[in-house]
């Protein structure tokens, strides 16, 4: 099934990517925000890399130190999403996917993420596993195409990924001495506000309740229902 070139909506993409995440031994994400990484494909790959083994993540997202490239992603979302508030959404989002992949790290050792930051915004998303590859454009999720490992569209947009990602400049996740998790192993404002700042990462500034904001996008849950950090504290 996964070979087949085809085109569907938005929750059909969603149910196509955590499919062929229960699969991969690698991931590609590039997008503005990394949203749909984070909710779609980040639990999957979690899941999926206890059972085998390492699992290689690549992320590549809008640079939210780049004044420059924000400013083109808001006069396009502007234009294309009718968004009055597109600088902060943006920044909220990325810092929610960059937060979620920090506890990912923290928490599984086999999933080991690699974050990019580009200096450009690219009016399409890419997500490339082993089978598959999924192109979303930006202003139309609804339309989602994909094509199979033996298509050549695949080896295209893997070249694709591959060149911007030799340009983009790394986010560096070690050593890094502050975690967003508080002594009792939950998340703490504070502790997310630390973590940004020795990120280097505009989120540092935020309002408490930005951060809060970034914080609730992570949809903390786990199937005992217990998990510490849905709780979250201002301190």
């Amino acid at each position: 099934m996964l070979n087949d070139d085809r085109t569907f909506d938005d929750n059909e993409r969603c149910k196509v990517l955590r499919e062929t995440a229960r699969t991969t031994t690698r991931w590609r994400h590039k997008s503005a925000t990394g949203s749909k990484l984070r909710g779609c494909v980040l639990p999957e790959l979690s899941a999926a890399s206890r059972h085998h083994g390492y699992l290689s993540l690549q992320v590549e997202l809008l640079d939210p130190r780049n004044e420059v490239a924000c400013s083109h992603y808001r006069e396009w979302a502007r234009l294309n999403l009718s968004r009055p508030d597109a600088r902060r959404h943006l920044e909220i989002e990325i810092h929610a996917t960059i937060l979620a992949l920090c506890l990912e790290r923290k928490a599984n050792s086999r999933v080991r993420p690699d974050i990019r930051f580009s200096a450009f915004f690219a009016a399409h998303q890419l997500d490339i596993s082993d089978e598959l590859v999924v192109l979303t454009p930006a202003d139309d999720p609804g339309r989602s195409q994909a094509a199979g490992a033996d298509d050549h569209l695949y080896r295209s947009y893997v070249r694709e990924f591959d060149a911007g990602w030799a340009q983009a400049s790394k986010l560096r996740l070690s050593p890094v001495r502050w975690s967003p998790l508080d002594t009792r192993g939950r998340l703490s404002i504070h502790h997310v506000r630390n973590l940004f700042k020795e990120l280097g990462l505009p989120g540092c500034t935020f309002t408490n309740e930005e951060l809060r904001s970034i914080v609730e996008r992570l949809d903390i849950d786990d199937d005992e229902g217990d998990d510490p950090r849905r709780g979250v504290d201002s301190a």
